[in-house]
């Protein structure tokens, strides 16, 4: 990846940061949904389901922490809970997510929860009827053509091009590809979005960035949706990152750079993260190590 383009992409984050407030609920449930898992990273294990459970009840995402949420309480005993958590799962689209858990692939093939086993499978079905199958099936294919060919660059931004560009039509035609519209699919979103950004031309990318901000608005997806892409642009650029997002992905890299911890973490706070020494309790790391390097 050429210097020059990390330069306009990083031009791009500068005008594009949204400090501007965002919407009170969404920070105040996110906020809560990611103390879940700092309070089980604690062992504070009761605590944490109900603050699972809260925030459940007010955001339209977080898959991936209902799923992280059922393996907790299978794991500690709350089997009623659990299978109450993986209805949901199933309810969200998020049943794919099942492969990822021994725990919860272990419930279902048991002869006691058949019955329970069927709800799910009928919350899938409801789910699934109101689902926009248009974007699932278009996102599964820009994921296979993402990956057909990463190592040539001449492909690779051909790709890259014919994907942003059906990413960006489908969402001015049919809505953000948020959770509530498809499932378990809306990582495919991220996934694009990261491979894409670099090689996207700069009006480009400000105008997924504009859409997406629009959704975050609305509250469609998380608050800190475009937190770790401002981030991403400034470690390419060598400068300190002003979330701390990306600090488990690129630890091993070495020359970790936060800005001021107190500032960072109002930064964190304002999008409804933990702060950053919770997020390294749960990523199992440490900071200050990490951070001496």
């Amino acid at each position: 990846m050429s210097q020059l383009r990390h330069v306009v992409l990083y031009a791009a984050l500068l005008k594009a940061t949204f400090m501007a407030a965002q919407p009170a609920h969404s920070v105040h449930y996110n906020r809560l949904l990611h103390e879940a898992s700092v309070m089980q990273a604690k062992g504070e294990v009761a605590a944490a389901l109900q603050a699972y459970d809260s925030a459940f009840a007010n955001v339209p995402w977080g898959i991936w922490s209902i799923s992280e949420a059922a393996d907790l309480a299978l794991r500690t005993g709350d089997t009623a809970r659990a299978i109450n958590y993986i209805e949901l799962l199933y309810a969200r689209g998020g049943e794919p997510l099942m492969a990822y858990s021994d725990h919860m692939n272990g419930l279902f093939t048991m002869r006691s929860q058949a019955a329970a086993l069927d709800r799910a499978r009928h919350a899938h079905t409801e789910w699934a009827a109101q689902a926009d199958s248009v974007w699932i099936k278009a996102l599964l294919e820009m994921r296979e053509l993402d990956q057909i060919d990463r190592s040539d660059e001449a492909v690779l931004l051909q790709n890259d091009s014919i994907n942003i560009q059906r990413l960006l039509k489908l969402t001015e035609e049919r809505g953000y590809p948020s959770e509530a519209r498809v499932g378990s699919s809306a990582g495919i979103v991220t996934l694009l979005f990261w491979h894409h950004w670099l090689e996207l031309k700069n009006a480009e990318a400000e105008h997924f960035w504009t859409l997406t901000e629009q959704a975050i608005d609305r509250g469609e997806v998380p608050p800190e949706y475009l937190c770790s892409f401002v981030d991403r642009g400034d470690f390419d650029a060598g400068k300190p990152m002003r979330y701390g997002t990306l600090l488990f992905y690129f630890h091993k890299k070495g020359n970790i750079q936060l800005i001021d911890r107190e500032e960072l973490n109002r930064n964190r706070a304002s999008v409804g993260l933990e702060t950053i020494e919770d997020f390294a309790l749960v990523m199992e790391l440490d900071l200050d190590a990490i951070l001496a390097k």
